[in-house]
């Protein structure tokens, strides 16, 4: 899951829910690349998943291994890096979607939101023609276009597309997942911007318990639940449990990713926006210049060229 830098709602790259034991030693390295990059190890995840490129066996693995390239660099704010991974895994194979999806990914969190569009169709529209595709992966690229129509406020079909992700991991065995809750979480920043904080409510807290019983409390995407979950106590007006929530929620990601990490700090910039709502300024001032000096380094040339294409 990947929090964009202007609200809390996330984009999921596809990918197999899970690799198991046994599996070929190319999809071993990737497994083990994504623990390092959830771990923010991106030097390392960076470093084996580019000799895994160099050796793969075939065009299907290498695009595989160019797509987890692409999501590290992206993690970072090295967007053009991450935009040729993609398109170079695109290009090396057409048998998985995974890197169209990330691609779509990547023009979500940078506000390009047509090109995210048209590529989430794309996905979904090879899946119409796929009887083996598994429901799970049609539900997450359901929730991402909900998610594509939730930023451009686009507040009624993008319910019913999260409603429709819901049915199929509660029907396919898909319930009480990390992608599950990752569509529970979107569904709740919906619900949230409807004007609907109680039934917001009761989303993100389904959310913040699957991923409390998944991913462990310590997780980041945990983290980022406690902050959706600390938004919609504001708006019913629990103040001291919002900033309680907020309070576990950075410290978690401080101490997970570190002080300088790019999601720590765009969580922040929505503590700070927040704190502002809550008429508290010189909080929120203090807040919005530790943000400026996170993500300023992360966002430079890589990132404008990106927007100007």
């Amino acid at each position: 899951m990947k929090l964009p830098r202007h609200a809390l709602a996330g984009f999921l790259i596809v990918a197999p829910l899970s690799i198991c034991a046994g599996e070929p030693a190319w999809q071993e390295v990737i497994l083990r690349a994504r623990q390092l990059q959830q771990a923010a190890n991106y030097g390392e995840a960076e470093s084996i998943l580019a000799r895994s490129v160099n050796t793969s066996p075939d065009e299907y693995s290498r695009a595989r291994a160019l797509t987890a390239l692409g999501s590290v660099y992206q993690d970072v704010g090295r967007f053009a890096d991450a935009e040729r991974s993609y398109r170079r895994a695109m290009d090396a194979s057409q048998e998985t979607i995974e890197p169209i999806s990330g691609l779509a990914s990547l023009y979500y969190e940078t506000g390009l939101y047509a090109k995210a569009e048209k590529l989430t169709r794309q996905c979904l529209a090879r899946m119409e023609h796929d009887k083996s595709v598994d429901p799970l992966v049609l539900a997450q690229q359901l929730g991402n276009l909900a998610a594509l129509y939730q930023s451009e406020r686009k507040y009624s079909p993008a319910e019913e597309l999260h409603l429709r992700a819901l049915d199929l991991f509660e029907r396919k065995g898909g319930n009480d997942t990390p992608e599950h809750a990752f569509v529970l979480h979107n569904l709740a920043t919906l619900r949230l911007a409807m004007g609907k904080p109680e039934q917001a409510a009761a989303s993100a807290e389904r959310a913040v318990a699957i991923w409390e019983a998944t991913l462990g409390a310590s997780h980041p995407v945990y983290a980022q639940g406690l902050a959706d979950l600390a938004l919609v106590n504001a708006r019913l007006g629990r103040s001291a449990e919002a900033e309680e929530l907020w309070n576990r929620s950075l410290s978690i990601l401080e101490r997970t990713l570190g002080p300088t990490h790019p999601t720590y700090g765009r969580l922040l910039r929505v503590y700070a926006d927040s704190l502002a709502r809550s008429n508290r300024k010189a909080d929120a001032k203090r807040f919005r210049q530790r943000t400026e000096s996170i993500l300023s380094p992360q966002y430079t040339v890589d990132y404008r060229e990106l927007r100007r294409r």
